[in-house]
């Protein structure tokens, strides 16, 4: 996979104001926003983990956050990702995304089209609750640099949220992106099955953090064993701390070829060692949970995709 020497001729790392180094993509289209040129693709214990259609979007689809900043012209507006501020151990996540609608179901919209699912990327400092987990010290690690006083977050009542991230105000709900729930369950392709809601339907629906708790189709299995998750989980992350870019860390090297690569590398091995931990803390929470008792399934030797 392309690493992340990509960036720097994918896009352009410019100075914003408030918000640090952030990165600028190129060459995209016209109605491009995060999360919306790609598929979503189920692996538990995770769930819903985007899969980006471009070459350099891994780190920007699991780490960080995207904001909207000042365009080249008067009055516009273009997308940024923000790295946020170094930490030892990025934690990965499967979209730093919310949703809309009811859980389970998501938006009635007209017919034909029937039911629909909605999502929105998370803005710089905007907190990350995952579907997969309730536990409160690994909800703050992985907001760890994005937020700015993690201590702030949580704790939750039982296994949901804590209200005052229910109520808060998102930046980017504007900018939701709308499917049809079978292209979505499906994992086809979002942009060209994108559905326009008013977005008075948008701003007043129910918001959902981390997961729109609707499972794959029933004729496919439902969930990848633990014992097999683990296996499945390796596929998704071993390749990536090439791809995970030092930018995460919104850090810019300079100096010789030797050192950047030596650089390049101790952040390629944190980044695996955190991705490994992720997913035992994942595997483990995900075991304990009352959903993963009841439907963590024998599974063959062999990781299956949904």
């Amino acid at each position: 996979m392309t690493g992340w020497e990509a960036l720097d001729t994918a896009g352009t790392w410019e100075s914003a104001e408030g918000l640090g180094e952030v990165w600028v993509p190129k060459n995209v289209p016209d109605d491009w926003a995060p999360y919306r040129y790609g598929h979503w693709r189920w692996a538990a214990p995770w769930g819903w983990n985007w899969v980006d259609d471009m070459a350099w979007g891994f780190a920007q689809s699991h780490y960080g956050r995207w904001a909207r900043i000042a365009g080249t012209n008067t009055g516009t507006e273009r997308w940024a990702w923000v790295p946020g501020a170094e930490v030892a151990h990025p934690i990965y996540m499967p979209a730093a995304v919310n949703f809309i609608g009811s859980a389970g179901v998501g938006l009635s919209a007209p017919d034909p089209i029937g039911s629909v699912v909605a999502w929105f990327p998370l803005a710089p400092g905007e907190a990350y609750w995952p579907g997969y987990t309730s536990d409160l010290g690994l909800i703050r690690r992985i907001n760890a640099g994005v937020v700015k006083d993690v201590a702030k977050i949580g704790p939750g009542v039982g296994s949901e949220p804590p209200g005052e991230l229910i109520t808060a105000h998102y930046q980017n709900r504007r900018f939701a992106t709308v499917v049809p729930r079978a292209v979505f369950a499906g994992g086809r392709a979002v942009a060209p099955a994108q559905v326009s809601l008013p977005p008075e339907r948008l701003g007043n629906a129910p918001l959902l953090l981390g997961s729109p708790q609707i499972m794959p189709p029933a004729s496919k299995p439902v969930v990848i064993a633990t014992a097999s998750a683990v296996h499945t989980l390796s596929r998704i992350l071993t390749p990536q701390p090439s791809r995970v870019t030092a930018r995460v860390r919104g850090v810019r090297y300079s100096g010789s070829t030797s050192a950047h690569a030596q650089t390049r590398s101790a952040f390629n091995a944190r980044v695996a060692i955190s991705a490994s931990r992720a997913k035992a803390h994942a595997v483990a929470a995900y075991a304990r949970s009352p959903r993963g008792r009841t439907h963590v399934a024998a599974a063959s030797s062999r990781p299956r995709w949904h």
